[in-house]
């Protein structure tokens, strides 16, 4: 009998390499099937996308070193539930869509985009998004270049346990963003963002919105609107740890969620350092802010707003208008939180209260203010705060009280102020003896 040559057909079949494909009313390359290869082809002016593989249930396929541009759409895409597939060291610009798409809104949770790898790639200039991934799960985004696209440098969209690492991300209209999105069933979980580079993004530089669990560690992250966006009510549990965030425009860390790890950061040279406001009645609520080194921020270093039990403790805070911040708008309570332990320095006011309850200071080294008060508790409806165990030195008046109803002041250090305390309208608690008036 003849042999049969059907296995090497098929290896040709499969394999797409150093073509140039223009001029395409469609496609420029479409895989239907497992184990494809495209390498080495250059790919532009194309009607829908530049590389598709599009169906469901494909693996196995290597999308290599191509350059794809002035497509009328997305430059790769990823079509509904697939595995295993590697896109690397391609160049992908200019094109009206996105740079590459992972995923879309028939892809289920149950199988979705499962470890793909996206590596090396050079992705710019593109309309939408760099990298956008859809129901992803155990997907590596490593080592990508992605600037100067219209839309989010890199998009996890309902994604699980995914990494985004090593890449450099500028000049787009937000760096990374993590959300669960419309279809979804669920908050994504358990993503990292780290070791990246995330700089001069016209909004956030990172923005997780509706994702728990998720971790943001050891980034460079600056130049930006905002440095990290934690936000929405179902966001909760994320990690922020050991980045430098600095230099961006309006705040370092801004938190709008629930049990928030903020530590270890440096955080420096921004108009506000970590900022946990009151935002459409949303309140907040159990962050911990500790270790973080929080320098030469303009106005404020830690802004607390109608918040209950955040902690805060540990930090260093230097050379801003206030040091920390705690504030009662009048929306919601802001009560039972503490500032333990922290090292405030050069700052206008060391800690101010104002309007809040039941908060406590404690063990905490003020120093050096650099224009007139150590802490400041003030307002009517302030009332229960302890300042227990404080050094406070060098400012013209080292507690300042003004309104404030059962203030408890108790082993603390105040010297070399002009005022150690100063007492305005204040009823003060006496542990022996109760309440008096002062």
């Amino acid at each position: 009998s003849t042999p049969s040559n059907s296995s090497a057909a098929s290896d040709v079949y499969k394999r797409q390499e150093f073509n140039t494909i223009f001029d395409i009313d469609g496609k420029g390359i479409e895989f239907e099937f497992s184990n494809n290869t495209a390498n080495n082809n250059t790919i532009y002016n194309c009607d829908y996308y530049g590389i598709e593989i599009g169906s469901s249930d494909t693996r196995d396929s290597i999308i290599f070193n191509n350059s794809i541009y002035n497509i009328s759409g997305s430059g790769i895409n990823l079509y509904a539930d697939s595995r295993n597939h590697n896109i690397s060291y391609n160049i992908i610009y200019n094109n009206t869509g996105m740079g590459i798409v992972m995923g879309d809104q028939w892809a289920t949770s149950v199988d979705g985009m499962l470890l793909h790898r996206v590596w090396g790639n050079e992705i710019f200039n593109n309309s939408g998004a760099g990298i956008w991934l859809y129901y992803g799960e155990s997907v590596l985004i490593e080592n990508n270049t992605v600037h100067n696209n219209a839309g989010t440098g890199i998009i996890l969209n309902t994604t699980d346990n995914s990494n985004i690492t090593n890449c450099s991300v500028y000049n787009n209209s937000r760096g990374v963003l993590i959300i669960e999105g419309a279809g979804g069933t669920g908050p994504g979980t358990n993503n990292r963002l780290e070791n990246s580079r995330i700089f001069n993004n016209t909004n956030a530089g990172v923005r997780v919105d509706l994702g728990s669990s998720e971790s943001v560690i050891n980034n460079m992250i600056s130049e930006n609107d905002y440095g990290v966006v934690l936000v929405a009510p179902g966001t909760t549990s994320n990690n922020v740890s050991g980045n430098d965030i600095y230099d961006n425009r309006l705040d370092g860390v801004y938190i709008l969620e629930r049990q928030a790890t903020i530590s270890y950061n440096r955080i420096y040279r921004n108009n506000r350092g970590i900022v946990n406001p009151l935002v459409d009645n949303f309140n907040s609520e159990s962050n911990n802010i500790f270790y973080n080194n929080i320098t030469n921020n303009t106005f404020i270093g830690v802004f607390l707003e109608d918040v209950d039990s955040d902690n805060v403790s540990d930090n260093i805070i230097r050379n801003s208008t206030i040091g920390i911040f705690i504030n009662d708008t009048g929306n919601l309570d802001c009560y039972s939180n503490i500032v333990d332990s922290n090292t405030i320095d050069d700052v206008g006011k060391g800690i101010y209260i104002k309007n809040c309850t039941a908060n406590t200071l404690q063990h905490n080294q003020i120093t050096d203010g650099t224009q007139s008060i150590g802490i400041v508790v003030e307002g009517s409806n302030v009332y229960d705060t302890w300042i227990i165990n404080n050094t406070i030195s060098n400012f013209t008046y080292g507690i300042l009280l003004n309104l404030s109803f059962a203030t408890l002041i108790n082993e603390s250090h105040i010297f070399n102020n002009s005022y150690g305390i100063y007492v305005l309208d204040t009823r003060l608690y006496d542990p022996a003896g109760g309440y008096d008036y002062n």
